[in-house]
């Protein structure tokens, strides 16, 4: 809270004096009401009341003193501009003596760098919020190079299987042929037919895992070219390549390196 003082206390002996020897008693008397009333108002911080208290007794006295305290009262409720005046017309008036002239322009100054300083800050462009670096999006992983291989793997499973039970039924006939040329008397029918069944049965078995073999095999190479994998992820690779010959099944082993 701001106060007031011996300010006051100076302006209540010169109003009483200036009451008693120019002014009628009741106005003296009302003068002098509205000044306690309005230090007593400025001290309880009822600033707006005790403004008004001063600018009414100004009105009846124009004393340069009143003119401080109005506004003080005015700073006091936040209305700096009708303070800056006030204090102006307290410096300008010509019966203001010190102390009151310097506390006038002590707090019109104070009040002046005030506006400016918040002037600069309105002026001041507003701060651009820091703009975050864009997000690089996710790397999408390589495609997975496993089912070419695993088909490879299974498709050259399949094509040595299929070539040993090609083998072993080649083996039937060939021991059925052997026995029938060297001696026919010691092969009995049951056992001619065993061998030949057996031996078209594996013939037969062994077709068919080689021809899985080599469509798995075919499938594996698709998929590697689908994945842009040739030619370098054949490098440094293995691989079988099955053959069909008139003497039967065979496996080439192939590479890049």
């Amino acid at each position: 809270m701001f106060r007031l003082g011996r300010l006051f206390s100076f302006a209540v002996f010169t109003l009483s004096a200036w009451t008693t020897l120019a002014q009628p008693a009741e106005i003296s008397a009302r003068v002098e009401r509205l000044y306690l009333e309005g230090a007593a108002l400025y001290d309880k911080g009822a600033y707006r009341d005790a403004a008004a208290r001063f600018e009414e007794a100004y009105a009846l006295y124009a004393d340069p003193q009143l003119l401080f305290n109005l506004g003080r009262a005015q700073e006091g409720f936040g209305d700096p501009r009708h303070a800056m005046e006030s204090f102006q017309r307290c410096l300008a008036h010509p019966d203001v003596k010190e102390p009151v002239k310097t506390k006038a322009k002590a707090r019109l100054e104070i009040l002046k760098a005030a506006e400016a300083s918040a002037a600069e800050v309105v002026k001041a462009p507003p701060v651009a919020p820091p703009v975050a670096p864009p997000v690089a999006p996710p790397v999408a992983p390589p495609p997975s190079s496993a089912l070419p291989w695993t088909l490879f793997g299974a498709g050259g499973a399949a094509l040595v299987a299929g070539g040993a039970f090609y083998l072993l039924g080649a083996d039937a006939h060939a021991e059925l042929e052997e026995g029938i040329g060297a001696n026919p008397a010691t092969i009995t029918q049951e056992k001619a037919k065993e061998l030949q069944t057996q031996g078209e049965n594996r013939k037969t078995l062994g077709a068919i895992l080689s021809g899985v073999g080599g469509a798995l095999i075919i499938s594996g190479g698709i998929a590697m070219l689908l994945q842009g994998g040739a030619p370098e992820a054949k490098r440094g690779a293995a691989w079988l390549n099955p053959s069909l010959s008139p003497g039967g099944l065979g496996l080439s082993l192939g590479g890049a390196f």
